[in-house]
């Protein structure tokens, strides 16, 4: 069951990342290290960032600084500006999705894909974060590796295939990347994900306590016992929006999650929207069960919860 399959994925992520006890860990730079062992700053390692050449659409331009508008926002009152750019990932090297607001600057969100890689849907949505003043990165976790939104069994197989370690390795590249990015505003990062990347929110936000401050999963989560994340390292104000009708992530699992995280003292909510299909939110719509009315109904929400916990 694909649901499985993102759960062992993500449980090997933070095996690979947490192989030290995690009392003794302690984060520098995104490089986790035992706590006491030395390790280089995130400023002293970060990789130039190189201006690849900016991931485009029919709709995009360029314009005379050099960036890639993007799409024009649902309410068609202006454009992001998107680039492609490289950051360090612990000794290595990944690429991502930067999106900026025409102000300039903004709260930093990080954006996790879908089991098709770094896809339309994936940029759009940072488009939209950018469109309401935020800056959006979506660290491309498949290395540029894509499956079509009928490539289900491809999608399965990709996501099968992501080395865990260099998973985990290049989201907390990303997490500081983005908190050293000169357009960044604000005192914490968010996290925004959706059906694999739902899941990894919630890994991330354990895994990056230090600067994980909102999280906003789609319709992805773990599960209460033996699952990819310590829910007990969370810090991060979560607001979570799950299906009702879905297979993947069923939604009495989603509530009782939002039960026991609450009986830890963590400040989440996770809806169960009511009549919804897995990927409600997905502008592809490769299950059918794009719901555009709620979408955009939900889509303030959540930026108003990300500005409120970061700005």
């Amino acid at each position: 069951m694909a649901c499985d399959k993102v759960i062992d994925k993500a449980r090997a992520i933070v095996a690979h990342q947490m192989e030290a006890n995690p009392d003794d860990l302690a984060f520098d730079g995104g490089a986790f290290a035992v706590a006491g062992s030395p390790g280089p700053s995130s400023r002293s390692t970060r990789a130039p960032v190189r201006r690849g050449s900016s991931t485009t659409s029919p709709s995009t331009r360029r314009t005379a600084d050099g960036l890639d508008r993007g799409p024009l926002r649902h309410d068609g009152r202006f454009r992001a500006m998107a680039e492609t750019v490289e950051f360090a990932s612990n000794g290595n090297t990944a690429s991502g999705y930067l999106a900026r607001p025409e102000s300039g600057s903004g709260p930093g969100v990080i954006v996790v894909q879908e089991w098709w890689g770094l896809d339309s849907g994936i940029k759009e949505m940072a488009d939209r974060l950018a469109g309401d003043g935020f800056v959006a990165l979506a660290p491309d976790l498949f290395h540029g590796e894509l499956a079509g939104h009928d490539e289900m069994d491809k999608a399965s197989q990709l996501m099968s295939d992501l080395p865990p370690d260099r998973a985990g390795r290049d989201m907390s590249g990303a997490v500081d990347f983005l908190a050293d990015h000169e357009a960044t505003t604000g005192s914490g990062i968010g996290v925004m994900g959706f059906c694999m990347g739902g899941m990894l929110t919630f890994v991330l936000a354990s895994l990056r306590p230090d600067k994980i401050k909102a999280a906003v999963p789609f319709y992805g989560f773990p599960p209460i016992d033996d699952g990819p994340a310590d829910l007990t390292r969370i810090e991060a104000s979560i607001q979570g929006h799950m299906a009702e009708n879905d297979d993947f992530f069923p939604p009495e699992q989603a509530q009782a999650l939002e039960a026991y995280l609450q009986g830890l003292g963590k400040d989440v909510t996770l809806t169960v929207h009511p009549g919804t299909g897995h990927a409600f939110m997905a502008p592809h719509d490769a299950l059918g069960t794009h719901e555009p009315d709620l979408a955009a109904e939900i889509w303030p929400q959540a930026t108003s919860f990300l500005r409120d916990h970061l700005a």
